[in-house]
């Protein structure tokens, strides 16, 4: 029997070979490419939606500094309101409790609904008829019998200006025996501030000045003392 050669079904072999190769790295090839289209279009989409998402945020943003500042003037007009309302607790109304007198005066003419009406400690409802209230004059339907006990709590307006009392405030600076400069929260109403180190009462002038809200202390207090504030401030 004849034999082939060998080199020639090599040559057929190479071939061959060669052409699955190249058969496989087009079809690869075009893989690739119709994976590259699809993450370019994924990546579009999602930078399309990150745009979306980051306007979105900025209408947001937006409308929260909006929300924020229209909170803001609320809280500034509720504290202009409220700071020249004054509270009367438990006031006695002017008139005699005798059994025969049904009308009483207040200091005060209260703020409309603010009334708390007492007698011996009871709550009366000015909706039952019990009494009616014009100005600072109450009426009561019927007499009040002798021995018993009447008192007012309301809120009244006043034009004047509101003194509030700040208790104990400890004012914020360093104590470390080398910082003399301390700052309170409010400015003191003039000559109303009492400041105490270690409980013990300091003197204005002496021990130390104050400007405004700032108290500057002639030696400077050391970290184990306590510094401690209180006055009145005007609204």
């Amino acid at each position: 029997m004849a034999e082939f050669p060998v080199s020639q079904p090599r040559k057929f072999l190479n071939q061959f070979k060669n052409k699955n190769v190249v058969s496989t790295t087009v079809d690869i090839s075009g893989d690739v490419l119709a994976i590259v289209g699809d993450v370019t279009n994924a990546v579009s989409q999602i930078t399309s939606s990150f745009t979306q998402v980051s306007q979105s945020l900025k209408s947001v943003s937006g409308s929260l500094v909006s929300q924020s500042l229209q909170i803001a003037n609320l809280e500034a007009t509720a504290r202009s309101i409220g700071s020249n309302k004054l509270f009367s607790n438990k006031e006695v109304p002017v008139g005699s409790i005798d059994g025969i007198n049904t009308t009483y005066t207040l200091v005060h003419e209260p703020i409309l609904g603010s009334d708390h009406m007492y007698l011996n400690g009871v709550l009366i409802e000015d909706n039952n008829n019990d009494y009616a209230i014009s100005g600072s004059t109450i009426t009561f339907a019927n007499p009040l019998l002798v021995g018993m006990k009447l008192a007012c709590t309301y809120y009244y307006e006043s034009s004047s200006p509101v003194r509030v009392f700040v208790d104990k405030e400890l004012p914020s600076g360093s104590l470390n025996g080398i910082n003399t400069t301390f700052t309170l929260r409010y400015t003191p109403e003039e000559e109303s501030e009492h400041i105490y180190l270690n409980g013990v009462l300091q003197e204005n002038g002496g021990d130390y000045t104050i400007s405004g809200s700032v108290i500057t202390f002639g030696e400077a207090p050391t970290a184990t003392m306590k510094l401690r504030c209180t006055y009145y401030y005007i609204l």
